[in-house]
């Protein structure tokens, strides 16, 4: 794939790759784009190492058109490093990636992501991303930007995501995005920028008329002394935020400010979110909220609630204080109108585990039937209570959700996907 002319064809990989001491250059650049189909095949390439510091479009792939695809493929033990558009496995992705992942180190100056640097009227589904990402301005881990009605969704990210002094636009998952939507995705990883920096989300940088939807965070999120705009789920939005959770500890430096549990800075909606996370900043510091930092007087944040215990933060610009056993009570989000129920006819936009904050029913394991998070005795003993009976149906919740696989009845079949996640934990993290 080294010569441009079969840039153009398509390919499947037939084994896993070890690319260890092979000077590589991207496939696809700015001038002559990529333009098939590379399948993976699920394999791996491993061991990819491209240095190229003074030039964009910088990945495995550096370019790849519209129409053009890549799926079911993993880049391992990546180390990328280039100017701007630069990912572990694209730089600047124009058609669409499904089932991918990268893991390693990717740094850059701009438009800098763990899996893609730049995501143009393209979409990215079921991929994910760990690397350790760097960079200056739009750095996100799983996508450093996604522009012009992109498309992420079923994804996550999970390395560290830093910026530079005067970095801007920097997420856990995406950097920055804009007229583009993300749905069904997380963050777990360490979101951190230096100073006088802007625009700091443990999942989004920056939101620009573009939605979130069904989606949370869990890093810890921090900005750098005369920082602005940190928040645990995103920095600053200016679009549609819903359905969303944070949980992520968010702190500010001295004379940081617009510092919350969720959004930083609100220039849009929120409606169905939540946030839980200690909220803090250091001397000087300005519009520190639990839910959200400061508010446009004309943006609506809309049934909505932050834990003010475990917080530490009695008010916000906006939302309603909970106490963490208020946070834990399911009639707490039902009298607000949010969706728990299997039964009207809709699929369910929350779920409540036992004890817990409220989830999202994605994250749910099949095998966790008692809902407590994990997957053991508890969940056994709701099996072999319902052990045999065949009339599981909608109406008695599959018969407590023994029936994995809704077939009607509770038997071996049910019994064997159990076993598979025997000792594991129940939600999906």
């Amino acid at each position: 794939m080294s010569d441009p002319n079969d840039w153009n064809k398509n390919f499947t990989l037939i084994a896993d790759v070890n690319l260890q001491g092979v000077t590589l250059t991207p496939v696809g650049d700015y001038t002559i784009n990529f333009t098939g189909v590379f399948d993976g095949n699920n394999h791996i390439i491993s061991n990819v190492d491209i240095n190229i510091p003074d030039d964009g479009f910088v990945g495995l792939f550096g370019y790849i058109c519209t129409g053009s695809q890549i799926r079911n493929l993993g880049v391992e033990n990546v180390n990328i490093y280039g100017i701007y558009y630069v990912g572990g496995l694209v730089g600047g992705n124009y058609g669409s990636i499904i089932n991918c992942h990268s893991t390693g180190t990717v740094g850059g100056f701009d438009n800098i992501g763990g899996l893609v640097g730049c995501n143009n009227i393209g979409s990215i589904t079921n991929s994910y991303s760990t690397n350790t990402v760097s960079g200056l301005h739009n750095i996100g881990g799983l996508a450093g930007g996604i522009y012009g009605y992109s498309t992420v969704t079923s994804c996550y990210a999970t390395g560290s995501v830093s910026g530079s002094s005067d970095s801007q636009y920097i997420g856990g998952l995406i950097g920055c995005t804009d007229h583009s939507n993300i749905q069904n995705c997380y963050s777990t990883g360490t979101v951190i920028s230096s100073s006088n920096s802007l625009y700091i989300g443990g999942l989004v940088g920056y939101c620009n008329y573009g939605s979130i939807t069904n989606t949370y965070s869990t890093g810890t999120v921090s900005g750098g002394s005369d920082s602005r705009c940190i928040g645990g789920l995103a920095g600053f939005n200016e679009w549609t935020i819903s359905n969303c959770y944070s949980t992520g500890t968010v702190s500010g430096s001295d004379f940081a400010g617009y510092i919350s549990g969720l959004v930083g800075d609100n220039y849009g909606s929120i409606s169905n979110c939540y946030s839980t996370g200690p909220v803090s900043g250091g001397s000087g510091s300005y519009c520190i909220g639990g839910l959200v930092g400061y508010n446009y007087f004309y943006c609506i944040v809309n049934v909505s609630f932050w834990d003010v215990n475990s917080s530490g933060q009695t008010s916000s610009a906006g939302g309603t204080g909970k106490t963490t056993a208020q946070m834990k009570t399911l009639s707490t989000f039902t009298s607000a109108g949010w969706d728990f129920s299997y039964t009207d006819g809709n699929e369910a936009v929350w779920f409540m585990p036992i004890n817990e904050y409220p989830i999202l029913p994605w994250q749910i394991s099949p095998a966790d039937i008692y809902t407590d998070g994990k997957n053991n005795f508890r969940d056994f003993v709701v099996l072999a209570k319902y052990w045999m009976r065949d009339d599981c149906r909608m109406y008695n919740n599959h018969c407590d959700w023994a029936d994995l696989n809704f077939d009607g009845s509770v038997d071996i079949d049910d019994l064997k996907e159990f076993a598979s996640y025997w000792l594991q934990s129940g939600i999906y993290e």
